[in-house]
């Protein structure tokens, strides 16, 4: 198991203080879906049937590196203490 750092501009109910275990070869893929179960809320982080990251709902750093959420990097595993700061956009008006 390994505990990652989670930064974030809204309430993740589950959330240890500002961390997260989850299993050593977690992506941060995984990591997302994990927090989505554990919200009330069930947050949706990638469109159903889309290797994507939501760019309009979701702004998502690893270590401070933007993270973009294609395939390639949303497989990669995270390692024991990574950072990963999650901001829901919030937009004016709508």
């Amino acid at each position: 198991m390994i505990r990652v750092r989670i930064e974030s501009n809204f309430v993740i109910h589950g959330l240890e203080g500002e961390s997260l275990v989850v299993e050593e070869t977690s992506s941060v893929r995984q990591l997302l879906e994990t927090i989505s179960r554990l919200s009330e809320e069930r947050y949706v982080f990638f469109a159903p049937g889309q290797d994507t990251l939501d760019p309009d709902d979701w702004e998502i750093d690893v270590n401070g590196r933007p993270y973009n959420g294609n395939r390639t990097e949303s497989e990669l595993p995270l390692r024991d203490g990574d950072a990963v700061s999650i901001r829901l956009m919030m937009y004016a008006g709508g």
